[in-house]
């Protein structure tokens, strides 16, 4: 159990399982989905949508998260972590390659609430991991950790994916962030154990 003492240094804090797994997790996911954030709407002109139809992905989106917050503690009664960590995963991976494959609107909706889920599931998950190991007094440098994380890669990743698209156009810029959020399903079986607890 956690206690208020302060017993690891930042450097140690890091080299914690329970905390640099999640974290990098979080990372690779957040990395992927700047290309969602930053390229949509172009890529929406492409395929001749408007704006406003694209973002109603982005609202589809958080409608989505945010009921499966309100209900995710009934999703973890139901179905280990571990279950809801590979869902969430696949779910994530699946709406990019909707973005990629998708011709409709309705694709474009469907990405959004597979996103949106997706991530709901993760975020919570992921946190829960990084504070369940530390002390009370590690608490705000673990969370700072998983969160700048995410703020780094969404700034890192509008750059990556600005490059790869001028190379491979945005099809094949958003199944390549479908393929790199698979890879994170080696990173969850490798540490199985530490996810499931």
């Amino acid at each position: 159990m956690p206690t208020t003492q302060l017993t690891t240094g930042f450097k140690d804090l890091i080299r914690m399982p329970s905390v640099w797994v999640p974290s990098l997790l979080i990372f690779i996911v957040c990395f992927a989905n700047a290309a969602v954030a930053a390229f949509l709407i172009q890529f929406g002109e492409q395929k001749q949508l408007s704006p406003t139809i694209v973002g109603l992905s982005f609202t589809v989106q958080a409608i989505v998260g945010a009921l499966a917050r309100v209900y995710f503690a009934k999703l973890y009664f139901y179905f280990k972590s571990f279950v809801l960590i590979v869902a969430g995963i696949i779910m994530v991976a699946m709406a990019y390659l909707s973005i990629a494959f998708g011709e409709s609107v309705m694709l474009l909706l469907l990405a959004g609430a597979l996103n949106g889920f997706g991530l709901a599931l993760l975020m919570p998950l992921m946190n829960a991991v990084v504070l369940r190991k530390v002390t009370l007094a590690e608490r705000g440098r673990a969370t700072a950790i998983f969160s700048s994380g995410m703020d780094v890669a969404y700034g890192l990743g509008a750059l990556v994916w600005g490059i790869v698209v001028s190379f491979f156009g945005f099809q094949g810029m958003y199944i390549c962030t479908a393929l790199v959020v698979v890879t994170t399903l080696g990173l969850v079986w490798w540490h199985r154990r530490l996810l499931s607890e």
